[in-house]
């Protein structure tokens, strides 16, 4: 197997352990150590998932079936920050979604549904499963921002946090300002003021093991872990030009990778300048990270959601 199949494949191999997690009917599970984000994995999976009919068809079908689990304003808030390579097919996906559920999640005015309409396909969702916490979470407590900002305290029992660094959930500084102070009213959560901001907890002893579920539940930031598959693709998507625009394109792409690299706790891309090899080196390095995530034994796996 070459490179640019061992990236398709770790790709496919994810996508299949993260919605059969889920619910869809799969066979493999390697993620169910982590909590999940549905709305990240939404985003992405129209794109990343383009080359596996079945697979798409079984998340258009979760989607029909669950979809009232899901916030549509934090799908919005993610997607706006999201490059149009990733936006322009779940687009195409949501719309499609809308013209035949009740769902109605943002996208582009004018954006195109599916010629073809998928198969509904037998799905389901265990949600007393670890992973899908942020989904029970909703089921108690409604689908909101109140219950996604309780449940990333839950993640992090021991760190302090403010609001501006909640904020990569998708929603607004001010709307979790506010739940912040709703919920240390309630003394669910401290607070300690240092200078100019409030830094926030859970409190020791809060009552909340049965809305976390089982301790030890590993976190990551499936933004950036997405956002770095893509770039893989977009290395691969490279493989077929001259020699001196591989090293251009490869070049670029690294350096793109290596801040997303460095918040999900992975060594470093190779340096490429000036290198004839660079684009054969980008390639491994890309393959070996995606294998780890596919594999779920990534060191992106466990880092701080919050920082």
């Amino acid at each position: 197997m070459d490179n640019a199949e061992a990236i398709r494949r770790a790709t496919t191999d994810l996508l299949w352990s993260l919605w059969t997690e889920l619910g869809v009917n799969g066979v493999v599970r390697k993620h169910a150590h982590l909590a999940l984000d549905p709305e990240a994995l939404l985003l992405f999976s129209p794109l990343l998932a383009a080359s596996d009919p079945r697979l798409l068809e079984l998340v258009y079908s979760w989607c029909v079936k669950h979809q009232g689990l899901i916030a549509p304003s934090r799908l919005s808030g993610l997607r706006k920050t999201l490059p149009p390579e990733v936006t322009g097919p779940f687009d195409a996906f949501a719309a499609t979604l809308r013209a035949n559920t009740p769902a109605r999640w943002t996208t582009t005015k004018g954006a195109s549904p599916w010629s073809k309409v998928p198969t509904l396909r037998r799905v389901s969702m265990d949600l007393t499963r670890p992973a899908l916490r942020m989904l029970r979470l909703r089921a108690i407590l409604g689908v909101s921002a109140r219950a996604d900002v309780l449940g990333a305290l839950i993640s992090e029992p021991g760190e302090w946090v403010t609001a501006a660094q909640l904020t990569p959930l998708g929603y607004s500084k001010r709307a979790i300002s506010l739940i912040l102070h709703d919920l240390q009213e309630t003394q669910l959560i401290d607070a300690q003021p240092e200078k100019n901001r409030i830094n926030y907890r859970l409190a020791v002893g809060a009552e909340l093991g049965a809305l976390a579920g089982p301790p030890g539940l590993a976190t990551a930031r499936w933004l950036d872990l997405f956002g770095l598959v893509t770039l893989a693709h977009g290395l691969i998507a490279h493989q077929e030009r001259l020699p001196t625009l591989r090293r251009v394109a490869a070049h670029k792409l690294v350096e793109q990778a290596r801040p997303i690299a460095a918040r999900l706790n992975l060594p470093p891309p190779p340096k490429t300048a000036g290198d004839p090899e660079a684009f054969d080196a980008a390639l491994c390095w890309f393959v070996h990270h995606l294998e780890g995530f596919a594999s779920g034994s990534s060191p992106a796996f466990g880092v701080s959601t919050m920082r």
